[in-house]
């Protein structure tokens, strides 16, 4: 196993780990997002993310730094056009958050299949899936 190998398995661990503490959706709702737009600010992210979930933009905020500086799957630029931080998915990191919000959607379709009374992976206010 070379050392690209061992840091990807970490920054896996990591983002899994914390994935796991998501009891409404939010981080992999975050995380779909990235995956379908590039360059957005912590505004933005936290429109989207305020459309289906309550939550604060210090919050949204907060799961950004974690993911961008302690996980590593996200790259912060500053951007003078918009004064303030830009962030996207690193490209390198892009399938392994592919596979892992696409593995845990096959969870919670199974789950909600098998069992009407589950919580939903999604809110049933969800205006626009392709954004969450």
């Amino acid at each position: 196993m070379t050392d690209q190998d061992k840091r990807q398995d970490i920054v896996e661990e990591r983002l899994r780990s914390w994935l796991a503490g998501d009891e409404e959706g939010i981080r992999h709702a975050m995380l779909k997002i990235f995956l379908n737009h590039n360059d957005l600010s912590i505004q933005e992210i936290y429109d989207k993310l305020s459309l289906s979930f309550k939550t604060s933009y210090h919050s949204v905020s907060g799961m950004i730094g974690i993911v961008s500086s302690r996980i590593g799957v996200l790259k912060g630029t500053r951007s003078d056009q918009h004064r303030c931080r830009i962030y996207r998915l690193r490209e390198k990191h892009t399938p392994i958050v592919r596979r892992i919000i696409s593995s845990h959607r096959q969870r919670a379709e199974q789950t909600t299949s098998s069992d009407t009374h589950q919580k939903h992976f999604f809110p049933h206010g969800l205006t626009c899936q392709e954004d969450v």
